[in-house]
């Protein structure tokens, strides 16, 4: 059974993703993984596709929640990302100040 603070931090969440979502959707913003890859071409996010779906939206942080908790609902600490590209990267620490990202385009 969830605690209470599990459910406030549910419902904190999902009030960060909802509004950040209608940030970046205002501001047509594209994967900033596809980005990092050079891959422009690929980087349009689907703000109207069902959720988990390849091309949706997904708030990506930054630094890992799980690395970094206290950022968890900070906006300096999400990006706007692909589904897809955002799973594929996981929990793995995104240096923004790299070149290159450790991990390879997913070939779907």
């Amino acid at each position: 059974m969830a605690t209470r603070q599990d459910r406030i931090d549910k419902y904190l969440w999902q009030r960060t993703q909802t509004k950040f979502k209608q940030y970046c959707r205002q501001r047509n913003a594209m994967c900033h993984l596809c980005i990092r890859r050079g891959d422009i071409e690929h980087a349009r996010i689907d703000y109207n596709a069902k959720p988990l779906s390849p091309n949706a939206f997904e708030a990506d942080h930054i630094r890992p929640v799980s690395t970094h908790p206290e950022l968890r609902y900070s906006w300096a600490n999400l990006a706007a990302s692909h589904s897809r590209c955002n799973r594929q990267r996981r929990d793995e620490y995104l240096d923004v100040t790299a070149r290159q990202p450790d991990w390879v385009k997913p070939d779907w």
